[in-house]
């Protein structure tokens, strides 16, 4: 799995020099009805520093695919502020940031 790059004193990541919060993101895709929860991580990138990768647990039963997750966040995100990638996992280790989508 990715690694989560915290600086709880900020609070923020930067992606090509602006300023992205993950909590933006994550409210953004715990909206799509399928996803259980989500934290919202950086990767490393040679271009940028750093962009955003999102980790996705599904709904029991659901279906969704990465293209879709990064859809919803373009419609409703500022391009700089889209995960450029989505990995679906099982459960998450519950990082103080992940977002609980309500009950499944």
């Amino acid at each position: 799995m990715g690694r989560f790059y915290r600086r709880p004193q900020e609070g923020h990541d930067q992606h090509a020099g602006f300023k992205v919060y993950p909590a933006e993101i994550e409210r953004v895709i715990a909206a799509h009805g399928s996803v259980a929860m989500v934290a919202v991580g950086s990767q490393p990138d040679e271009l940028k520093g750093e962009i955003a990768k999102a980790y996705v647990v599904l709904k029991s039963g659901a279906k969704a695919d990465a293209d879709g997750i990064i859809a919803l966040c373009r419609e409703q995100l500022a391009a700089y502020k889209v995960p450029r990638s989505v990995q679906f996992v099982a459960d998450l280790r519950r990082p103080r940031r992940a977002r609980s989508c309500g009950a499944s």
